[in-house]
């Protein structure tokens, strides 16, 4: 009996990349820095956070979202402390956003957030 190896293409994980071709080894794949993230396996760059998220860990395998009342304009963050309370005057009732919204004539928004 003999033993033999039989050559495959293996993917790096999601949360990693590889930039590079004719790699040989796992150690090839590199974990996504914080600010990015990678959801799928087998890809060659990371993924850069959107506006409304952040991504807070190295080999993030997905995005955080803000917060409802919460809102982030920018892309690549690395933590929660992103996420701004909606001011006096404007509202955010869903998760992930990049804006506020102003409140509609007839109606009022009297708190933060």
């Amino acid at each position: 009996m003999s033993s033999s190896k039989t050559n495959a293409l293996l993917s790096c994980p999601a949360g990693t990349y590889n930039p590079n071709q004719g790699s040989t080894s796992s150690q090839a794949c590199i974990k996504c820095a914080i600010g990015s993230y990678n959801q799928f396996a087998g890809r060659s760059t990371c993924v850069t956070c959107d506006s409304g998220a952040y991504c807070d860990t190295v080999g993030a395998t997905g995005q955080q979202y803000c917060p409802a009342g919460t809102y982030n304009p920018n892309r690549g963050s690395t933590s929660s402390k992103a996420c701004i309370k909606c001011p006096v005057g404007s509202y955010n009732q869903f998760a992930g956003r990049s804006a506020c919204v102003t409140c509609d004539s007839g109606a009022y928004c009297d708190t933060v957030g």
